[in-house]
């Protein structure tokens, strides 16, 4: 519990797409308990866009090593910090930032020291979003609104018009988005190319649905060959925009297929119909939508029988099928089909 209401609350999350964006409750419950306060976010400087916008945030910035000089030397103070992460340099910096710090039980004690409040991880799984909140919590506050918080700006929303509108799309055409890769350092969670490409043939089949492949300058090739192999009706939009402009894209899709990567979890913020797909490592009742569930589908990779869940198993007995059946439903529901 706090005292008195906080003028200055600084929350540090050094983290990928995802899991930044999954603290946006957590921020709008800081916002909501304290109006008044000025409220900044430090992330990672590559993942900080997925906050901008934000109408809770009062300043965003990269952490930086200017900004970490800058906080050792006591360059503004803070009356809550609020330290999501176990790296000692981030703690240090928030110690030398706040009066109040409080961040998640440290594994090293001299770390543990530096925190005035620290939450036990729990025992048991919880969903990602609760899981960050439980700082908030120790607090004293309580949030109910538990949605992800993205925003598109006007601008971003007139260019993905004119992109749109240049692929030689219209708003009645039915559009179906593929997000064909995820974060390489975990590409044990991606879906098989040959998968994507039996999935497509399926909707080119049984549908007027066009296909939009969705990826980074990495995933070209990748996107390619899903291409050459389905044939008709599928653009490439992979390696042609930045991550901002992706975002604007996916209320587009009248569906998304994904696997776990940060695109999910826009798709989620932004109520896109999603089809996400998780490996057994990453449960999907722990990283899947917090609202309008009815418009998403969920499947669960699980391990065959006799098998060990772990980074040795692939996404492949995630048949093409039964995604596609995912798809119908999502439009059936919609009447679109």
């Amino acid at each position: 519990m706090i005292a008195s209401s906080p003028e200055n609350i600084l929350v540090i999350i050094i983290a990928r797409i995802g899991d930044t964006l999954l603290l946006t409750p957590a921020i709008h419950a800081l916002r909501n308990a304290f109006p008044e306060a000025h409220l900044e976010v430090l992330a990672h400087p590559k993942r900080k866009c997925v906050l901008e916008n934000n109408p809770d945030i009062d300043k965003l910035s990269g952490y930086t090593l200017m900004e970490y000089l800058r906080g050792l030397l006591h360059y503004k103070r803070y009356d809550i910090v609020l330290v999501y992460g176990e790296d000692s340099r981030l703690i240090k910096y928030a110690r030398s930032r706040g009066r109040m710090i409080i961040g998640f039980e440290q594994k090293d004690a001299g770390l543990q020291k530096l925190l005035d409040v620290f939450v036990k991880k729990p025992d048991a799984p919880m969903h990602a979003v609760d899981e960050r909140l439980l700082l908030v919590k120790a607090l004293g506050l309580t949030n109910s609104d538990r949605r992800l918080i993205y925003r598109i700006s006007d601008e971003e929303k007139k260019w993905a018009d004119t992109f749109i509108k240049n692929l030689g799309l219209y708003d009645t055409d039915i559009k179906i988005g593929f997000q064909i890769a995820g974060f390489p350092t975990k590409a044990y969670r991606d879906w098989p190319a040959e998968h994507f490409i039996s999935l497509g043939k399926f909707i080119l089949k049984e549908s007027n649905a066009k296909i939009l492949l969705f990826g980074d300058k990495k995933d070209i090739n990748k996107a390619r060959h899903i291409h050459s192999a389905i044939g008709g009706r599928v653009l490439i939009i992979a390696g042609k925009t930045n991550l901002r402009q992706t975002a604007s894209l996916l209320p587009k899709c009248n569906v998304f297929v994904t696997t776990d990567t940060g695109p999910m979890h826009i798709a989620f913020a932004l109520e896109v119909p999603t089809v996400a797909l998780f490996h057994c490592m990453h449960r999907g009742e722990n990283l899947g939508p917090t609202t309008k569930a009815e418009i998403h589908r969920i499947i669960q990779m699980e391990p065959l029988r006799g098998e060990e869940c772990g980074r040795h198993l692939t996404m492949e007995t995630v048949e093409s099928s039964i995604v596609w059946d995912s798809i119908k439903d999502i439009l059936k529901y919609r009447n679109l089909i």
